[in-house]
């Protein structure tokens, strides 16, 4: 089966990515929003970058038909993991 986990990147997205690396194939979404610096982010994937499970990340937005789409075809038996959150805080 194959996984998409969508703020793949991201905390709690990573740590499903390294969970689930260790027994499906497991394509990362995420869009480097600025709100949560990248360079972290980055930090969180990179032990997965060389396993051979884990597929390249994709950069880009899961409200994009286009990118979400063309993931969602990549394999038959697929689970998706929806991890991504658009944070605004109105002061």
């Amino acid at each position: 089966m194959n996984y998409l986990v969508t703020g793949g990147a991201g905390f709690i997205g990573s740590y499903m990515c390294e969970r689930l690396v260790e027994m499906e194939e497991v394509m990362c979404l995420d869009n480097f929003d600025p709100y949560y610096s990248s360079q972290i982010k980055r930090k969180n994937i990179e032990p997965l970058m060389q396993h051979p499970h884990f597929k390249p990340i994709v950069e880009g937005y899961w409200s994009d038909a286009v990118t979400f789409e063309s993931l969602l075809r990549v394999g038959e038996g697929q689970g998706k993991y929806h991890n991504t959150e658009i944070k605004k805080v109105i002061k």
